[in-house]
């Protein structure tokens, strides 16, 4: 138990007093030990006092250090049979491709000398493979104590695991840990396990007296993933989640999500205390600028706020009151303004005081399960974790941040939210890397390089590296069609011309294609009239909201068959990361730049980078807007033997902004009209390859 954790330790204390310069002030054979405990809540001091001669406490520490020895020997083997393997691997592919081999020796030269690399590596490159192998030789030479792999989607997760797996076959014997959110890992978030009536964890009661076989059990297991996991948590009855976190500091790499690192209130202290030794490999890197910004907002909403107060009005009416004083506060805020959305510099202080007031109350009662039942004890929680993010990011607010009000409706049912939201966590990221020993950033999509080293924080990176494709031009077919005006004024007018298009496009070649949206509505408006105008033709489109089952179940249309048309939206989860291999997609047909949707907060954006000496539109809307058209363009080729055509619909696509954007394997052909476009698609999927 803790408090058995609390006792051994001061029982530790006791015995090195005969080690240290105070034991000749030491007399008799025995002491008095005595354990205080604070209670926060009532700040009481509640005293527990134990005798206990120096004999049997010289003992206890002995053995104490015999176990930790035990454990050190064990953990050191393990590192000299990691470095071994690790120093003897080969590379588990026949032969590095293109730009495989610059990438790993970049890769291991920054772990090697304590720098940053930022490399943009295409989309075939290899990139997990090619940080991965050179990040286990840098652990072989001991330029690095541990990997961290960070990734901002499952797929990427996923990925790396696999890619270990394959080292692992070649003879690495290193072990590594995936990280799963706790919502996803922990079985009492995932409906596993049953909280007990008191409102706790059955399996992290004395979770520290069982930790120490299932920590030795699972360091012989090569990779830690999910089901390891689970099986030793059932096995051990531990909390699967909390038992990964307590294995970081024994692994060897660890892939995890990018919060764990950066995110101030889910940031692992593990990391923390060792990251000036470790070496930090960031995939996905083009999501890193949208994700941090998030990390440092917080998001007060009504609706949530209002179900705490009913959840708590009969069992533990003083937290009711303290969330009906947030609500009221929050009413105060949006009652300032005559017109919403609105924005402001400065914090709600009579705001950041009730949730203060409402936190404090928290603090003061012994909420458990028995007193709200599990569904309503479920949303007290969540909306303390809501309160307590805007608690933190309000003593975050910086010149960077900004407050927007929003509301809808009116009287009792009005819907109100107060964002603290973050508009450039650059420097936030910039002080984050200078507190690491190496970091190497990659993603496919870094154009142009100047914008990601700006919002990275990585302005002062020593080292940039942009590879070229491994793909040939002949691979690609890629059609600029400027007849089909995507701009929101114009959407209606063009419907029929891209309806057309799309059917032009898949039947110019039998295939899967997949046609990228920049927004739901627009998707379901073309999705609507393409069903009207040809009901005879099967489509998928992607849903607003989906499960995992939903999701899988699209994509299952893309992999067991080979004709099918799938609508989905350009910035979303079938845009990227999901890996259309051979004649799983053969083409892509990306609707409009990708622009972000106009909002009160882009807008803010864009003045922030405007007062910056930056182009703020740019930087707002344009480059994020044209990465989201390269990630969808990038799910067609992707091996060596593949070869499909990627449509641009926009007349904007034909600006020089947009061509010196241009990935240099895309051998862009403009099309004026839909017989131009077509006599292209035929000349390209005639070709002999």
């Amino acid at each position: 138990s803790v408090t058995e954790l609390h006792w051994s330790q001061l029982r530790i204390y006791a015995a090195l007093l005969r080690h240290c310069e105070f034991k000749d002030q030491i007399s008799g054979d025995r002491c008095t030990l005595r354990l205080s405990t604070i209670n926060l809540r009532d700040d009481q001091i509640h005293t527990q006092e134990e005798h206990a001669d120096w004999v049997s406490l010289e003992e206890f520490l002995q053995s104490t250090l015999e176990q930790w020895a035990r454990w050190q020997k064990t953990i050191d083997a393990h590192r000299q049979k990691m470095r071994a393997s690790a120093d003897s691997l080969e590379f588990p592919f026949t032969s590095f491709r293109d730009g495989q081999y610059q990438m790993a020796a970049s890769v291991f030269r920054t772990l090697r000398d304590g720098q940053t690399l930022l490399c943009e590596a295409p989309t075939g490159t290899g990139k997990t493979v090619s940080a991965l192998f050179p990040a286990c030789k840098a652990l072989a030479e001991q330029h690095v104590s541990q990997i961290a792999y960070l990734t901002a989607k499952t797929s990427g997760r996923q990925a790396a695991a696999n890619t270990l797996g394959k080292l692992h076959s070649a003879g690495l014997d290193a072990n590594s840990l995936v990280i799963h959110s706790k919502v996803l890992a922990c079985h009492c978030k995932n409906g596993s396990c049953d909280f007990l009536p008191d409102g706790r964890c059955p399996r992290t009661i004395g979770f520290f007296d069982r930790l120490p076989a299932a920590r030795e059990e699972l360091l012989s297991r090569k990779q830690m993933d999910d089901k390891v996991l689970d099986e030793m948590g059932e096995k051990h009855n531990l909390c699967p989640f909390e038992l990964s976190l307590q294995m970081i500091p024994w692994v060897d790499i660890i892939v995890c999500d990018y919060n764990y690192v950066f995110d101030p209130l889910v940031r692992l202290t593990a990391f923390a205390e060792h990251e000036r030794s470790m070496g930090f490999l960031i995939d996905e890197a083009h999501n890193l600028g949208d994700r941090s910004r998030a990390m440092y907002s917080a998001t007060l909403d009504s609706r949530q706020i209002r179900e705490l107060r009913r959840a708590c009005k009969s069992a533990l009416p003083q937290l009711a009151r303290s969330a009906d004083s947030v609500n009221r506060s929050m009413g105060r805020v949006v009652n300032a303004y005559d017109q919403l959305p609105a924005a402001e510099n400065e914090l709600p202080k009579s705001l950041v005081k009730a949730v203060d007031r409402c936190l404090d109350v928290f603090a003061e009662l012994d909420i458990n399960g028995s007193d709200l039942g599990a569904e309503k004890s479920t949303a007290v929680w969540e909306c303390f974790k809501e309160l307590y993010r805007f608690k933190v990011i309000a003593q975050l607010f910086g010149e960077s941040h900004r407050v927007l009000i929003e509301a809808d409706g009116k009287g009792a049912k009005r819907h109100t939210c107060i964002r603290l939201a973050c508009l450039d966590a650059s420097d936030r990221l910039e002080k984050a890397f200078k507190g690491i020993h190496s970091a190497a950033v990659f993603s496919a999509t870094l154009r142009p390089e100047q914008y990601h080293l700006n919002i990275l924080g990585l302005a002062g990176c020593e080292n940039t590296l942009q590879l070229p494709s491994p793909y040939s031009v002949e691979q690609t077919g890629c059609f600029v069609c400027n007849w089909v005006d995507t701009r929101y004024r114009e959407r209606e007018k063009s419907a029929h011309h891209l309806t057309e298009l799309i059917h032009l496009v898949r039947h110019a070649k039998h295939g899967n294609y997949l046609v990228f949206f920049p927004s739901h509505a627009y998707m379901s408006q073309i999705a609507e009239q393409y069903s009207k105008a040809y009901p005879d033709e099967d489509m998928v489109v992607q849903q607003r909201s989906s499960q995992a089952e939903d999701r899988q179940e699209y994509l299952d249309n893309f992999f067991t068959k080979r004709n099918a048309l799938g609508f989905a939206i350009t910035a979303g989860v079938f845009g990227e990361g999901i890996d259309y291999a051979g004649e799983s997609l053969i083409g892509a047909i990306v609707v409009g730049t990708g622009l972000p949707g106009l909002s009160l907060q882009q807008t803010l954006l864009k003045d922030h980078f405007d007062a910056g000496g930056l182009n703020g539109f740019d930087y707002a809307f344009r480059y994020p807007g044209f990465t989201r058209v390269l990630q969808a363009a990038g799910r067609v080729i992707r091996s060596e033997t593949d070869r499909g055509i990627v449509v641009l619909v926009d007349p904007r696509f034909n600006d020089q902004f947009y061509k010196n954007l241009y990935p240099p394997q895309w051998n862009v052909t403009p099309c004026v009209d839909s017989s131009c476009l077509l006599q292209n698609l035929d000349e390209f999927w005639n070709d002999v390859v």
